[in-house]
């Protein structure tokens, strides 16, 4: 499957096929520093899979459930995250540029200095969340709980944060210009 998937991605969709994947179970998979661009999850259920350092830009996750996933270093530039349930979730040190979140629950997930520039993040959970260090520049969260989360020397300039629920967060070393809120 991942041959035919590569052979996808070499010849820009003229021969082999994109994996899509649906309604299965991923069990203890590694998949370490794996080139795995534009995959397609589906329905899928992920239960402790390690992606350490792999390059899975423009890969779609789609109401899936994720049990301690580890994106460690991993490439996730453009990403789509949509209705996804992750539970201890790691990604520290990822690189998630322009990833777009909708309607996930992340709650308690591991984000330390990891690199989500311009990131979307809406109507989503990320309750407890530890985002220490990271680098979140222009990122917008809408309609977000984001309570008991902390920021601790996290880069936010020009991050937006509209209509968030920010009850306890933590935010030393965090300078108050660079945060913008708007209420409606």
């Amino acid at each position: 499957m991942l041959r035919r998937h590569q052979e996808w991605l070499a010849n820009e969709g003229r021969s082999g096929q994109q994996l899509v994947l649906r309604d299965s179970v991923i069990t203890r998979t590694r998949l370490l520093g794996k080139k795995l661009p534009r995959l397609h999850f589906a329905q899928v259920t992920l239960e402790a899979c390690n992606f350490t350092s792999a390059r899975m830009e423009r890969t779609i996750f789609d109401r899936c459930e994720l049990n301690e996933p580890i994106f460690l270093m991993s490439r996730l530039a453009h990403s789509e995250w949509i209705e996804c349930r992750l539970r201890k979730a790691k990604f520290a040190l990822s690189h998630a540029e322009h990833l777009h979140v909708r309607g996930c629950k992340m709650n308690g997930a591991e984000l330390i200095r990891a690199k989500w520039t311009n990131a979307r993040v809406e109507h989503s959970s990320l309750v407890s969340a530890d985002f220490a260090g990271s680098d979140f520049e222009n990122a917008r969260f809408t309609d977000c709980d984001l309570s008991r989360s902390n920021w601790k020397g996290a880069s936010l300039g020009g991050a937006l944060f509209d209509r968030c629920v920010l009850r306890e967060v933590s935010l030393p070393n965090v300078h108050p210009q660079q945060l913008q809120f708007y209420i409606q």
